[in-house]
């Protein structure tokens, strides 16, 4: 008699990894929205994000010096033409956690890489508050990148300018870990026309670098469970002798994805900032600067969370359900210093 054979083995579950929220919500189908593809963000003439954003129609910054040259306090972002604030009136998000700094309100851009991102997109209008407290004028949206590949690049050009980047993404466990590290300096220009110059003024350099990772993991069939942290240190000048300013930040975050019959996320994050900022004033000659205020160490710091549950509905009725939070603390104090300097001694300033 002839044996029986075994039953067949049963599919292997696959399960896969996407490091993305939820689906676009079907609700925003009533606001203007703007999506920048990665080929936009990788292969644009700028690196930098802001100068970037600055193309969409309708978003404006407090300031027109970009990232590598204005004051940090005046890098706020606005949309729909509300007016430039230094304090944003959009709401900034990497992977679902705000970015604003938790006490002033502005945004550190040098923090993120163009060519880290996989997207980002841009809701307009107040109907976007969902996301959270600060998206008064709409939401800027960004989505980083996880795919398994590695990517190095480095670039040079005028004013001893220098930009290197690179991507990494291995599996790790049954996950994926993704670290982005990018680092620019440069010489900077002189911010005054040539025919308003004094002695005293100079070029104004940069140093600005941010080394983020990232892994992604699922914890269930239908759950992924993503956790980031984040890095960065921004130094400049202002083109003066005692106008030197610099941010040191540190962010981390957890969040867990739901994408079955019930789509949910559960987002928590913390965030520390260290800001200091040299002020000066000069003599009508512009032949010396005298530093007139030292922010030596304004220390800020947020946590926050948000959930978000979209019910299975038919699509006319969908409405999802958010909650968010967000406690800031800060110390503004500053120290009032009077020095001069005079050009021959310039090589002082700063620091």
């Amino acid at each position: 008699m002839p044996q029986a054979l075994p039953p067949p083995d049963p599919p292997a579950q696959v399960i896969i990894i996407t490091g993305r929220a939820l689906p676009d919500p079907a609700s925003e189908r009533a606001f203007s929205v703007e999506s920048i593809g990665p080929a936009e963000l990788h292969n644009a003439p700028s690196h930098q994000l802001d100068e970037i954003l600055k193309q969409v129609p309708g978003l404006q910054l407090f300031r027109r010096s970009d990232s590598t040259s204005g004051h940090p306090t005046s890098q706020g972002v606005t949309l729909r033409a509300l007016g430039g604030n230094a304090a944003s009136r959009a709401l900034l998000v990497l992977d679902g956690v705000p970015q604003a700094d938790p006490f002033g309100g502005w945004v550190n851009w040098p923090a993120y890489d163009p060519a880290g991102l996989e997207r980002v997109r841009i809701v307009r209008g107040g109907g976007s508050v969902a996301h959270g407290p600060g998206a008064l004028a709409g939401v800027i949206d960004m989505s980083s990148i996880a795919a398994e590949s590695a990517d190095l690049s480095a670039e040079g050009g005028s004013r001893q300018s220098l930009i290197g980047r690179g991507y990494l993404g291995v599996e790790a466990g049954a996950g994926l870990f993704t670290l982005n590290v990018r680092g620019s300096r440069g010489s900077g220009f002189v911010p005054l026309t040539e025919d308003t110059r004094g002695p005293v003024d100079r070029a104004a350099p940069y140093r600005e670098g941010s080394v983020r990772g990232r892994w992604i993991v699922p914890v269930a069939s239908d759950v992924e469970l993503q956790a980031s942290g984040l890095a960065f240190l921004d130094t400049r000048e202002r083109g003066l002798p005692f106008t030197g300013n610099r941010t040191r930040g540190l962010d981390g975050s957890i969040r867990l994805v739901g994408s079955g019959r019930w789509q949910w996320t559960a987002t928590g994050y913390a965030q520390w900032r260290n800001f200091r900022s040299s002020f000066a004033g000069v003599d009508d000659q512009r032949t010396t600067a005298t530093r007139v205020a030292l922010q030596d160490s304004v220390p800020s710091d947020g946590i926050g969370g948000s959930v978000e549950i979209r019910p299975p509905a038919r699509p006319v009725n969908f409405m999802p359900t958010r909650r968010a939070n967000r406690a800031a603390a800060g110390s503004p104090e500053a120290k009032r210093r009077r020095q001069a300097c005079s050009p021959k001694a310039s090589g002082l300033a700063g620091r």
